[in-house]
């Protein structure tokens, strides 16, 4: 498609500035959203080289990990630097896909994509739904380009960025059936035939996708909730202004369709197709598992970045649908762009603190490790419970002669425990995930408690637990 001289010098423009803000917020940013989670994947990605089967770790997304290994030998501030270019990549393949689409003002979807307040957040963290938003959008630009094997092979890929690719598979197998691109279909799995021979070289096991899946439950420890959570979220995920246009934009696409005006029946097919029914699909799915307390779901807003690309190019047609009113009159049309676009570019800044700062369980552990690295005890045996322990002591996760995660024998927690080694216990992983009571502990004659850490103000975690993190030894 033709591109006006000045929007090809703005593209790199925006992006460039982009790149540098985001930058200047990751480096300023003390903590990172999400928690351990994002952590979790970090050590995963760093110490890939290290430990080879680790690429292959389903928890990790074996193409997040591949990809963002590299960076991630440059410390944490690296792997966020890769997030922020699959971000970056992502906003700019957005606006490919409003120009395939022939939207007008295509450009703006370059900061809606970036300044989704979630999506926005997202940059500054090792998580992995913006490597596949990334993979998502180019799979979806591919095939509204008409390059459909590419975008067959592309989209197989999802399931290995996150698991929710198993979501929106079944999407782009209709619209193969529809397009009549039979032959395409037979690339969308090329992904699992790679990563099953990946995993029968590594792993002995061609189907360690299926026969491997962690997802199944955790309803116990995480919950549920209602099914209409992420739908009133909407305020710290899409935010209001871009709510509002993507309602709209969304809703112009519907009547496109349907009364087949203004736009050729294909363009019209592939915007309800790719732009609504993707998210609305994927939304839909996670608020069930949400409900029903099924795969894992935690109610963890920040999956829904992986959609919000698409989302945000809705939003620039429901914009579009007020701009074309005032077409002719230029003053009026540029004042009611800039007054979006402030309220676009000040509401992740209003939704979030940014930049991060640690949050009160990190600071807690910080405070902890430090006690530990200038204490007798640092080169004891560690057993630990929040992955952000092994973060701030620059501790190998994976050597198991130095450090373990939780202890192995929840019901004699002192069995095949060194004589001296350490446990790092806190009251948000070592009740939950580590199903380890305090009382198991704190009673028992095989541990001594070394030091206890209370909060200045006093805040509950999951499972409704005052936060405090004790340090005990083994003793005999």
């Amino acid at each position: 498609m033709k591109i006006h001289l000045s929007e090809r010098y703005l593209i790199p423009v925006l992006l460039l500035a982009l790149f540098v803000m985001l930058i200047v917020l990751s480096y300023l940013s003390e903590g990172s959203f999400g928690g351990a989670d994002s952590y979790v994947h970090f050590r995963i990605s760093r110490y890939a080289f290290k430990y080879p089967e680790l690429f292959l770790d389903h928890w990790g997304k074996p193409l997040f990990t591949m990809l963002s290994s590299p960076f991630s030998q440059f410390g944490y501030e690296g792997i966020k630097v890769f997030n922020i270019i699959a971000g970056l990549l992502t906003a700019f393949y957005s606006y490919k896909i409003a120009q395939e689409l022939k939207m007008k003002n295509a450009y703006l979807v370059i900061l809606f994509v970036s300044f989704t307040p979630i999506y926005f957040i997202m940059h500054l963290t090792g998580l992995t739904e913006i490597l596949f938003s990334l993979v998502l959008v180019v799979s979806v630009y591919l095939f509204i380009a008409e390059r459909h094997v590419a975008a067959a092979i592309l989209m197989s890929l999802l399931p290995f960025a996150r698991t929710e690719g198993l979501i929106i598979l079944p999407v782009f197998f209709l619209a193969f059936l529809i397009d009549r691109k039979y032959r395409a279909l037979l690339y969308m799995f090329m992904g699992f035939a790679i990563f099953g021979v990946l995993g029968w070289i590594v792993l002995g096991d061609f189907l360690w996708f299926i026969n491997r899946f962690p997802y199944t439950g955790a309803s116990n420890i995480y919950g549920s909730g209602e099914l209409s959570f992420f739908i009133m979220s909407y305020e710290k995920t899409v935010g209001k202004p871009l709510g509002m246009l993507c309602v709209g934009g969304g809703l112009l696409a519907l009547y496109e369709f349907i009364a087949n005006r203004g736009v050729n029946k294909r363009t019209t097919l592939n915007s309800v197709m790719f732009l609504l029914l993707i998210p609305l699909f994927y939304l839909a799915v996670h608020s069930v598992l949400w409900w029903k307390g099924m795969g894992g779901s935690l109610g963890l807003l920040r999956v829904l970045a992986a959609v919000t690309p698409l989302a945000a190019i809705l939003s620039l047609k429901g914009i579009n649908l007020l701009l074309d009113k005032i077409e002719h009159n230029r003053p009026i049309k540029i004042t009611i762009i800039m007054i979006v676009l402030v309220f676009v570019v000040k509401t992740p800044f209003s939704t979030y603190t940014i930049p991060w700062n640690l949050g009160l369980p990190e600071k807690l552990v910080k405070e902890a490790s430090v006690w530990l690295k200038n204490s007798e005890h640092i080169n004891q045996m560690i057993y630990y419970y929040d992955p952000f322990f092994c973060h701030v002591l620059e501790l190998d996760p994976f050597d198991k002669s130095v450090v373990q995660e939780k202890l192995s024998n929840i019901e004699s927690p002192g069995k095949g425990v060194a004589k001296n080694a350490i446990v790092l216990w806190d009251a948000h992983f070592g009740p939950n995930e580590g199903r380890m009571p305090l009382e198991r502990l704190i009673y028992n004659p095989d541990f001594k408690l070394l030091k206890r850490f209370v909060p200045e103000t006093n805040f509950q975690v999951l499972g409704g637990y005052d936060y405090e993190i004790y340090i005990f030894q083994k003793s005999n």
